[in-house]
């Protein structure tokens, strides 16, 4: 029971964000207010860096919305003027309606980009891919995400395997939930108009840390209210990802958000003067360490499982 108290006695709360917290620890919520800018800060580098990496050729592909036969506007929100709905006047979706359309949104772009990738597959054969690079929910001033999707492709097979990906999205989006309506609902892209280096500007653009209100972190906030919950641990079941990298830039440059917090916590140690190469190689060094640590417990674990067997069935032997 003493123990269990003093567990009690180590936590507290977050004083920006309200929630539980381990004392002497900070909030690292992506939706905390105080959290926020470092998290749009660490993304907009990762974006940046990987996209940079890229030497092939890129599009931008932008989905939005379905309009308000499915979003209904909230006339509480509304200015008093007689006027045509509109973000730009103030006008928001219903906020338990926006916030359960937002709930699911990225599970159901990963569903399109999939059925897309596997018509390529059909259309053009298993080695001709392209590829999804990176994605990034915009926050429409109405209240729900607003996706752009980085398209890669390296070869001109490729190329010709990219209108076939865009096409599909196009023809599919509507029963994936997203606009069909014929203008603003879909932007194809226009290739080879972007390098990696600037649609990683261009997207980067929407996870500014001095426009964390704008971003998409107050639609997460209300996502968490109506998301369902473990009732154990209280994780909520789904996962929003309103940020993706692909891993075949981030194995290709290391810059991840763990190697971005890892960084920050070398400028707290060494200083600013730490170049990044040499924050690469101790981060690589500390995730071999961590490596070689975790395989030594797994070890002892199948030792102890191996020892724990061989009891019982002595025992069940002497039975």
């Amino acid at each position: 029971m003493d123990a269990a108290l003093n567990d009690l006695d180590e936590q507290t709360f977050c004083p920006h964000c309200l929630r539980s917290l381990w004392e002497g620890r900070s909030c690292k919520r992506r939706d905390c207010p105080k959290y926020a800018p470092i998290y749009l800060r660490d993304n907009a580098e990762r974006i940046r860096a990987n996209l940079a990496a890229w030497s092939g050729g890129v599009t931008l592909m932008t989905l939005t919305a379905p309009g308000a036969d499915e979003l209904p506007w909230d006339p509480r929100k509304c200015p008093p003027h007689p006027h045509r709905c509109s973000g730009r006047l103030g006008c928001r979706v219903e906020v338990g309606t926006a916030a359960t359309w937002n709930s699911t949104v990225t599970k159901r772009l990963g569903d399109l980009l999939k059925v897309a990738r596997e018509q390529v597959r059909r259309s053009h054969g298993s080695k001709v891919k392209v590829r999804v690079l990176a994605y990034v929910c915009e926050a429409q001033q109405r209240g729900v995400f607003h996706p752009h999707v980085v398209l890669g492709y390296a070869t001109a097979a490729e190329r010709a395997a990219l209108d076939t990906f865009v096409d599909t999205v196009e023809r599919k989006r509507g029963e994936y939930g997203f606009g069909t309506g014929r203008s603003g609902s879909f932007d194809r892209g226009r290739p080879g108009r972007f390098d990696g280096t600037d649609a990683g500007r261009y997207v980067s653009k929407y996870l500014r840390p001095d426009g964390a209100k704008k971003s998409f972190v107050p639609l997460l906030y209300e996502v968490a209210k109506v998301v369902p919950r473990d009732p154990v641990t209280n994780r909520a079941k789904v996962l929003v990802r309103p940020v993706y990298v692909s891993t075949v830039l981030t194995k290709r440059t290391g810059v991840t958000m763990m190697f971005l917090r890892f960084k920050r916590w070398i400028f707290m140690a060494l200083g600013p003067g730490c170049p990044e190469h040499e924050a690469l190689e101790l981060f690589a060094t500390h995730r071999g360490l961590c490596e070689l640590e975790r395989e030594k417990l797994k070890r002892e674990q199948r030792e102890l499982d191996e020892l724990f067997r061989s009891i019982a069935a002595e025992l069940r032997a002497a039975t």
